[in-house]
């Protein structure tokens, strides 16, 4: 079976998404991974194959230079190691600061970029997928790059959703960030609307999706080998040191604000 995946980032082990992707088909033999994103960087070495479409790729076309889009090679076990390269300073501010103007201008440069083209096409065509899988994503454009994608290999689309980006219940005093997040809202439908399944990270997010969208969804989650008895520790750091090493986007720090006044209250007595 072959599987293409539709991601923002390369398909790694050593990024959110890409583990996920990755997780979810371990273990399941005769599987053959290719992979289509819109991030420069390379994927794991367990996709053999890979197209990657970025905006300066579409901003020097626009000026005569280059193609948009190229086919990457993927990581060698051991460059795989080596960690995630750092973002240029242009990018890092971008991220920082995800001012509005900042994800129209992006939504631009998707708009008149020329990455419809044959570049694409034979990518698509030389791997044939058997199934598309991609994560519901919160940009226009990249909702019609996986309708595109729907399109031309004409095979089904899986989608899977793990943070509600989809929903209204927000605080935002902008009205392009209104105007924004309707427009995502539109593009969002449209891809459930063609996903020929829907999968979801929880029952309550599958409560509130089906209520949405108006179909079945269908829970599933990350998995692991639990077979056998846990390893048990004889001794423990004093203090034991816990490590949160994901985003604090999506009000996620407000549960480490609240594991934090845990903690302060745990260590009343003395540091734990």
């Amino acid at each position: 079976m072959r599987i293409l995946f539709i991601s923002s980032s390369p398909v790694r082990k050593d990024i959110s998404s890409g583990n996920t992707f990755l997780n979810l088909f371990d273990g399941i033999e005769d599987v053959e991974f290719a992979s289509v994103y819109t991030r420069a960087g390379a994927p794991d070495p367990s996709v053999s194959q890979a197209f990657c479409v970025t905006e300066k790729m579409m901003i020097k076309n626009l000026f005569g230079k280059g193609c948009v889009g190229k086919e990457i090679e993927p990581l060698t076990v051991e460059s795989s190691k080596r960690g995630i390269p750092q973002d240029s300073k242009a990018v890092a501010f971008v991220k920082k600061h995800r001012w509005t103007v900042f994800f129209w201008m992006q939504e631009l440069v998707w708009k008149i970029g020329r990455w419809k083209n044959k570049a694409l096409h034979d990518f698509i065509d030389k791997f044939c997928p058997d199934i598309i899988f991609t994560s519901m994503e919160y940009t226009v454009f990249f909702n019609k790059l996986v309708l595109y994608i729907k399109k031309i290999a004409n095979v089904p689309l899986v989608v899977y959703a793990w943070d509600n980006n989809y929903t209204m219940k927000r605080v935002m005093f902008s009205p392009l960030r209104w105007i924004y997040h309707i427009c995502n809202r539109n593009a969002m439908r449209k891809v459930v609307k063609n996903a020929d399944l829907f999968y979801v990270i929880s029952d309550v997010q599958k409560d509130e999706y089906e209520k949405a969208f108006g179909r079945e969804c269908k829970v599933m989650t990350k998995g692991a080998d639990f077979t056998g008895e846990p390893p048990v520790k004889s001794q423990r750091n004093a203090p034991l040191q816990l490590l949160y090493t994901g985003n604090v986007g999506l009000h996620r720090w407000e549960s480490l604000a609240h594991i934090a006044n845990v903690l302060e209250r745990i260590n009343q007595d003395g540091l734990k």
